[in-house]
């Protein structure tokens, strides 16, 4: 039933862990914080239906954010697994297993790495035409599983998508003073970083993509039980803090 958490015909373990030995130090090292984007784990056919997946715009399956300048996006408002169409639980059981959390802590060097089985935060997600998600860093504490965030997992499933449409994640220095990098969230690329009170990270520009285009992704968290003192900024627990494109100056 679940033999297709470990075959290679939906995600390429081997490529997976050819990264992790040889370019364990890649990651740690990456600027502005640790960071990498992988092409082409999953099988294409794998992900194009977790697309066919995403419910329609004007469904009450999504949570609708709509602070403009802040982050204007939906979210699916999963539960748990009854609320995940099969297919895209297929994915995220790969994401989830113990062999890729296994591999993703030692890649990342944080260990004891867990998933959260109860999706807060997580799940699918849609930026629509206009839509944006301000430079922040995330919250800390998982209220329902009592666990510090400390890695994001991005998986993005935007096919031909061109650089002028924008939604580009974007990451920043500690200080806010500049983007460092920038992700084009193109389809199959997975964007996993580490997540701190020193990692500002978002989409801050309005995106500019065709109105019958949207920009897509399928997003997962990994928790530790407690947080070191040198990622922490603002207090030990407090909910995600926005930099607005004004307060950036950009």
């Amino acid at each position: 039933m679940l033999e297709h958490i470990y075959s290679d015909e939906y995600f390429n373990w081997t490529k997976f862990e050819s990264i992790v030995k040889s370019k364990k130090c890649e990651y740690e090292n990456a600027s502005p914080f640790p960071h990498t984007l992988l092409d082409s784990l999953f099988t294409d056919s794998v992900l194009d239906d977790v697309l066919n997946c995403f419910p329609p715009i004007e469904s009450d399956e999504w949570d609708r954010r709509n602070d403009i300048g802040v982050q204007v996006k939906l979210r699916t408002k999963w539960k748990d697994e009854r609320d995940i169409p099969p297919k895209v639980l297929r994915v995220i059981q790969i994401l989830q297993s113990g062999r890729f959390v296994r591999l993703l802590s030692e890649y990342t060097g944080i260990d004891g790495l867990m998933p959260d089985y109860w999706y807060g935060g997580g799940g699918l997600n849609q930026i629509l035409p206009g839509g944006e998600l301000a430079v922040h860093v995330d919250g800390t504490l998982n209220d329902e599983i009592k666990m510090y965030r400390r890695v994001n997992l991005i998986v993005f499933l935007n096919k031909d998508w061109e650089e002028e449409y924008g939604g580009h994640l974007e990451f920043w220095d500690s200080e806010k003073k500049w983007c460092v990098k920038k992700l084009t969230p193109s389809f199959n690329k997975i964007a996993i970083f580490n997540t701190s009170d020193l990692t500002y990270h978002g989409h801050p520009y309005p995106l500019t993509c065709p109105e019958d285009r949207s920009r897509k992704s399928l997003i997962l968290y990994y928790y530790t039980a407690t947080r070191p003192e040198s990622e922490i900024k603002f207090g030990k627990q407090h909910r995600a803090l926005f930099s607005t494109r004004e307060e950036l100056g950009i």
